[in-house]
């Protein structure tokens, strides 16, 4: 009796998802790989297999795609910022620290 593993059998719809994930802008076929528990150079071959790989239609802008016109002219050309320090019983110039002596 063997403890080898079982190859693990892929449908060509699977094979046909896992390739669109591949090809889609920033994706990484790295990571699509570990997702599934898959091997990299088999999602590879999968991209080279016409019957898997992505059709040009599929990858394309779609034709509904909105885009916001944002008038950035309106914001402030220098964000004020203002911090509040509570008082402190010890006056001390900013950037610098007090340390106590150890007692020894």
């Amino acid at each position: 009796m063997s403890n080898r593993k079982k190859r693990r059998k892929w449908f060509d719809g699977e094979k046909r998802e896992i390739c669109q994930q591949a090809v889609l802008p920033g994706a990484s076929v790295a990571q699509i790989a570990r997702r599934y528990c898959a091997n990299a150079n088999m999602i590879h071959n999968w991209l080279k297999d016409p019957s898997f790989a992505p059709d040009a239609e599929d990858l394309a802008m779609p034709t509904d795609a909105s885009f916001i016109e944002l008038d950035v002219s309106a914001a402030p050309s220098k964000p004020s910022l203002q911090v509040t320090l509570p008082a402190s019983s010890t006056s001390s110039s900013p950037g610098t620290s007090h340390r106590q002596a150890d007692p020894a």
